[in-house]
Parts: structure tokens; C-alpha cells; sequence
């Protein structure tokens, strides 16, 4: 089996190469909310980060992969496993689609491909993720993947001037046995 690509996409490991994308995607304000960004990243933080994420998962608790169209080798966004809890066996993934490229069907390509990445390669037990519930896009992206509305933070993320509401999504690895309480 062959992870992280298909006929169209590839999730590949970032390189030096992809500091402008990265420094176009992280410092636009307009996505800030939807993480914990307050402030711009300058090209040396992120030249940095890029470096850092040489190393391993297990190392550094996040997986970042950048999001490739095959046809032409154009970045398109990035996909990221963080928050990896090795003694639990679970992530937090995170997707980003650049702006241009949404509605093509690339992020549905990339979750499914992270997935099976995870549950396939990793062996991971689960992968979560918090999706603000005005990203309708989102919701319905991860509710199309099979992933489980498990719960509703209250009053979690500020957008803006006002506080937002965060859905806990929850994908459990069928192929992991677990015992249910």
C-alpha cells in the first residue's frame, strides 16, 4: 500500500522551498481565529519551523505535510497531525486548503489520505479535531469523512469581537479493538 498519495494529491514533508507558501498561509489575519495565531511569523521563525519538522512525530508531536497537486507540483495547503499523544496512541489534525483551491475536493483527497496515513502507518487509535461551527465547509468535510460530532465546547474560540462555539469531532481506528466502559 502506498500512503500519502493518490492519482491527484500528494502530502509530502515540508522543504526549505515552501517558506513563501508558509509565509503567505500562516501571516493571513483572515485565518488567525480558527488557531492561536495573534501576531505574523517572520521568514526566520518559519525557516526554523520548517527545519524542526525534520525530525520525527514521536519528537516533535506534530506532523506537518505540505499538500501537493500531482499534475504540476503546485503546494495547494497543508495537512497536520499535532498534539500526538504516544501513550494514548491519538492526534489533533488540522487542514488548510488555500483559498483558491477550495471547493475542488482537495481537502476531503488530503483528510482521507492523513488518515490512512495514521491508522494504517502510525496505528494510531483515534485523530480528533476542533472545528469552529460557523465553518460550514469544515463541518461538513469532516462529517463526511466518517468523523463523530462528540461534543460542543461552549463559547471556545474568539472571532473576532465575539466568541464562537467549537465542535469536537472524533474518528476512532476501526481496526484497533478497544473496551468499551
Amino acid at each position: 500500500m502506498s500512503y500519502l498519495k493518490n492519482s491527484t494529491l500528494l502530502l509530502r514533508a515540508l522543504e526549505p522551498h515552501d517558506l513563501e507558501s508558509l509565509y503567505a498561509w500562516e501571516n493571513n489575519s483572515a485565518f488567525w481565529h480558527t488557531g492561536s495565531t495573534i501576531e505574523p511569523y517572520s521568514r526566520h521563525l518559519l525557516t526554523e519551523f520548517i527545519e524542526q519538522m525534520g525530525k520525527n512525530i514521536f519528537e516533535n508531536k506534530q506532523l506537518r505535510l505540505v499538500i501537493e497537486r500531482r499534475k504540476d507540483g503546485t503546494a495547494i495547503g497543508a495537512v497536520d497531525l499535532f498534539d500526538y499523544d504516544h501513550i494514548h496512541n491519538r492526534a489533533a489534525v488540522g487542514l488548510f486548503i488555500a483559498p483558491e483551491e477550495q471547493g475542488k475536493g482537495y481537502g476531503k483527497q488530503a483528510l482521507q489520505l492523513i488518515i490512512d496515513y495514521a491508522f494504517n502507518h502510525l496505528h494510531m487509535q483515534q485523530l480528533y479535531a476542533h472545528v469552529g461551527i460557523s465553518n460550514s465547509a469544515s463541518m461538513a468535510l469532516f462529517t463526511a469523512s466518517k468523523f463523530e460530532q462528540v461534543g460542543l465546547l461552549k463559547h471556545w474560540m474568539r472571532n473576532r469581537l465575539a466568541y464562537e462555539d467549537v465542535a469536537l469531532f472524533q474518528l476512532l481506528n476501526p481496526t484497533i479493538h478497544t473496551t468499551e466502559s
